[in-house]
C-alpha cells in the first residue's frame, strides 16, 4: 500500500467523512446476490460540449474513434451512454448507443454533473438487468476483447485496468502503462493515468442500491476507483492484458486546456514501447492516424497483444 492509500485508510477510520459513513452503511446493509449469466457492460462517457471546444470536428473524431473500438468488440453485449450538450456529428445510429442531452446551465467544468446524469440514467437503461458499469472518457479506445473478458469472467464485483498505453494522437508513439519494471522503471498502472480504467458490478434486477454504489464509484474520480470500491466491500480484479489506450495530445483533451499535457508527454517518452510493440498495439486497437493511415480492428486482434500482456480469458 502506498502512502496516499495509507493516509486514505487512516482518515476514513479515524475521521470519517459523510461519504465514508455512506460507504460503511452500504457495505453493511445493501443486499447482494450472484450475478446472472448474461450481464451487460455499460460504458458511461461524459463529453464536453461544443461551447468548450476549439475544434468540434476533432471532438467528433475522438468520439468516432472511441465508438469504433466498441463496435469492434468480439462480444456484442455492451451499451454506451454518452452525455453532452451537443450530439457528436459522428455518432452512429446503433440501438446500443444512448445519447443523453445535458441541459443544465453550468459555468465552467461540468464533468461531475454529467457523470451524475449518467448514473441517474443507468437503472433505466439497464431496465431490470445486471451488468458492469465501465467509466469511459469519450476519446479513448478499449481492447476488442475487453467486453468478452468481463462477461466471460463475470466475478460479480468489477475490474480495473492495470495494463494499457498512452498514445500520442499526433505521432502515434505509445507509452507503456503498468507496474514498474527494469524496462519501465518510472511506469505507473493505467488506472493512475486515465479515467477509462475500471468497471464495477451493478444489479437492477431488484432494489439493491446499485445506483448509490455507481454514483459513489464514478463520482470519486479514477484515482480512487479501487479505494471507493473497497470502502463498499468490493474488490476489483485487474484485467490481465493491455486493455485500453489513453488518446492524448489531440488539442481537445482537458489536460490540454489546463496546460498540463507536457507532463503526460514526458511520461510517454520515458516509457515509450519498442517499435514492434507499438505497431502491435496500433493493429490490435485499430488505430487510425490523423492522416487516415491504419486499419480497423481485426476480429483476431487478441493475437496482436503486446508481449508484456497476458492472454485474455473468457
Amino acid at each position: 500500500m502506498n502512502l496516499r492509500k495509507a493516509k486514505a485508510v487512516l482518515r476514513s477510520a479515524f475521521r470519517p467523512t459523510p461519504n465514508d459513513l455512506a460507504a460503511r452503511d452500504w457495505r453493511r446493509t445493501a443486499p447482494r446476490r450472484a450475478p446472472s449469466v448474461t450481464p451487460v457492460v455499460v460504458f458511461c462517457a461524459p463529453l464536453m460540449g461544443r461551447h468548450m471546444a476549439q475544434d468540434w470536428g476533432a471532438i467528433s473524431d475522438g468520439v468516432a474513434r472511441m465508438v469504433r473500438s466498441l463496435l469492434a468488440q468480439t462480444d456484442r453485449n455492451w451499451l454506451l451512454l454518452l452525455c453532452s450538450q451537443d450530439r457528436p456529428d459522428s455518432l452512429p445510429d446503433d440501438p446500443r448507443i444512448h445519447f443523453l442531452p445535458f441541459t443544465a446551465s453550468v459555468s465552467g467544468m461540468d464533468k461531475s454533473m454529467k457523470v451524475a446524469a449518467l448514473m441517474a440514467a443507468l437503472p433505466q437503461v439497464l431496465d431490470g438487468r445486471d451488468g458492469y458499469m465501465h467509466a469511459l472518457d469519450a476519446d479513448d479506445m478499449v481492447h476488442p476483447d475487453l467486453v468478452g473478458h468481463i462477461r466471460g469472467d463475470n466475478n460479480g464485483r468489477g475490474y480495473w485496468h492495470r495494463y494499457g498505453g498512452m498514445i500520442d494522437a499526433k505521432s502515434g508513439a505509445i507509452g507503456h502503462c503498468g507496474p514498474r519494471s527494469l524496462r519501465y522503471p518510472t511506469a505507473r498502472p493505467f488506472m493512475n493515468q486515465c479515467g477509462s480504467s475500471a468497471a464495477i458490478y451493478v444489479d437492477f434486477r431488484a432494489p439493491r442500491r446499485s445506483d448509490e454504489l455507481a454514483r459513489a464509484f464514478y463520482g470519486g474520480g479514477h484515482r480512487n476507483f479501487r479505494i471507493t470500491a473497497r470502502a463498499h466491500g468490493v474488490t476489483l480484479d485487474p484485467v490481465p492484458f493491455a486493455s485500453a489506450l489513453y488518446v492524448m495530445n489531440t488539442g481537445e483533451n482537458m489536460r490540454d486546456k489546463r496546460g498540463k499535457m507536457g507532463k503526460k508527454l514526458r511520461y510517454l517518452r520515458q516509457n515509450a514501447v519498442p517499435a514492434a510493440t507499438r505497431d502491435a498495439l496500433q493493429r490490435c486497437f485499430g488505430w487510425i492516424a490523423p492522416d487516415g493511415s491504419g486499419t480497423e480492428t481485426p476480429p483476431s486482434a487478441a493475437a496482436s497483444a503486446p508481449p508484456y500482456a497476458a492472454t485474455p480469458r473468457g
